[in-house]
Parts: C-alpha cells; sequence; structure tokens
C-alpha cells in the first residue's frame, strides 16, 4: 500500500502531517467541499497557496510533503512551500478574511494528490512527522 520514491528507506522522515479539525469545517465557508475545490485548484494555478496552522513549533527536519488529515483519514498530500515561524497570516476565504498573529505556518502549494484509496489516521494537534506515504 505504501508507495515508495527512488532512494526512500523504510521509516525515513520526509512529510508531516497536518489535522484540519471539523470546527474548521464549520466556519470555512462551503465547508468540506469549498476546501477540496481549493486544494484541488491548486494544480490548475499558482496564483494561490494553502496556508495552515502548525502549532506551536515548525519541523526542524526538513520534508517536501505534508500530508492533509480530517474524517479520520489522510486526504491530501501537496507540496511544502515554506514554513512561517511566529508570523501574521491572512487568510481569505471565499471572501471572509480572518488574521491569526503570530502563529506558526506551514504554506502548501500544488502539486496537490488526493489520497489513493482510505488512509485511516486518527486527528491531532500540532503537526506529526510522517515517512513517503504516496
Amino acid at each position: 500500500m505504501t508507495k515508495r520514491t527512488s532512494g526512500s528507506k523504510e521509516g525515513k522522515v520526509e512529510a508531516i502531517m497536518l489535522t484540519l479539525g471539523v470546527d474548521f469545517f464549520k466556519m470555512y465557508p462551503g465547508g468540506e467541499h469549498q476546501v477540496r475545490n481549493m486544494l484541488e485548484g491548486m494544480n490548475v494555478t499558482d496564483r494561490y497557496n494553502w496556508m495552515q496552522l502548525c502549532g506551536s513549533g515548525v519541523p526542524k527536519i526538513a520534508v517536501k510533503y505534508c500530508y492533509l488529515v480530517w474524517g479520520g483519514e489522510v486526504q491530501y498530500r501537496a507540496e511544502i512551500k515554506e514554513f512561517r515561524k511566529n508570523s501574521t497570516g491572512q487568510f481569505n476565504d471565499g471572501g471572509i478574511v480572518r488574521t491569526h498573529r503570530h502563529k506558526n505556518l506551514c504554506v502548501l502549494q500544488g502539486p496537490v494528490e488526493p489520497a489513493p484509496g482510505s488512509m485511516p489516521m486518527k486527528g491531532f494537534q500540532g503537526f506529526r512527522y510522517s515517512e513517503y506515504l504516496f
């Protein structure tokens, strides 16, 4: 089930995981459907990125990918553009602008890949390191 890149070793840290919680979807205009549209839209334009809060710190290990988890499963993989430590981020969610001050942010970019099948994963706060999953 786990696909490996050439040269990838079992257990090698190549990614992080971030959870989008139930409350996030309640306040996000359009809910889960719109989140999926925004993420998959990064494959057809480079006009925007996805910024996600990543908890009390940023990874100390260099990683290329981020897996997004919600609903008890890994849903997507995106490339990481950058991390912003103790930063202010403005999120324009369908015309509703939210500002988060002094937060650690993970900025994601395309390509964005949906999970190839069911990949159960419990939600958690902050981020987790992960090996390459798909």
